[in-house]
């Protein structure tokens, strides 16, 4: 049937998405020695629990054996909740990676403000039902308050765009530059896909393919930054230097 179909063709999405950035995890951990790995790899595994969630959502959804719907409730629950957690890490990493330290603080109180409010949509909704439910049958349905869920969970991913956008003024070398791009391309296609997903009504996974694609960016990214830094100093090394010069000789 076509309704088996689509979940045979989902879960072929996250199985592929779950498996590379487990990969990406690994060569992450063992080959790059940037100082903002640590950060890039808890990431990569925050986004990898929130596939994990999302997945299970469409594998609990509709289903009738023992404790199906219990499971599409913590799934549902988690998956938006993970979501919401995934773009506020995002931000919080800018500043890191760019050393942006003014009040710090305010700062990083700021970015988990749409988590918050995120968290207690989802424990209101588990007695009100204003952002989805789930049926004694078992099937999800979007709630009133959807579109207002949606809106905190791909927030941070816009904050993000817009602050890499405005960053590229301050942009003073190519190897910054190359990982503004990636940053600007990991929540533009995040922000994309979610949306795409959303107005299909969410019969497709889409929004994993766009969390991967972006994160698979910043990885090609991180792996370029091997290639142009000196492991022992840190400092830009001759290839860095060769590639400075060919950009400006254009």
């Amino acid at each position: 049937s076509q309704a088996e179909f689509l979940l045979a063709s989902n879960l072929f999405h996250f199985v592929f998405c779950i498996i590379l950035i487990s990969y990406m995890i690994h060569a992450v951990r063992t080959q790059n020695n940037s100082s903002f790995k640590i950060k890039f790899i808890s990431f990569m595994a925050l986004a990898l629990l929130c596939l994990i969630a999302d997945m299970l959502s469409y594998v609990f959804d509709m289903q009738s054996f023992p404790g199906a719907r219990l499971g599409n409730h913590i799934s549902m629950f988690l998956s938006v909740f993970l979501t919401a957690l995934l773009g506020t890490k995002w931000l919080c990493f800018f500043d890191t990676l760019f050393r942006i330290e003014s009040k710090k603080l305010a700062r990083r109180i700021m970015c988990y403000i749409p988590t918050f409010l995120t968290l207690i949509m989802l424990v209101v909704n588990l007695f009100t039902g204003y952002i989805y439910t789930i049926g004694p049958d078992n099937i999800y349905t979007r709630g009133e308050g959807y579109w207002i869920s949606f809106a905190l969970q791909y927030v941070s991913f816009v904050m993000m765009i817009l602050k890499a956008l405005i960053y590229d003024l301050e942009v003073k070398t190519i190897r910054r530059k190359r990982m503004r791009n990636g940053i600007l391309w990991l929540s533009g296609l995040t922000v994309a896909f979610g949306i795409m997903q959303a107005l299909l009504g969410g019969v497709i996974a889409l929004h994993c393919l766009g969390i991967t694609t972006g994160i698979f960016i910043m990885f090609v990214r991180f792996q370029d930054d091997q290639i142009t830094i000196d492991t022992l100093t840190t400092l830009n090394n001759r290839y860095a230097l060769d590639t400075y010069l060919a950009n400006r000789m254009k």
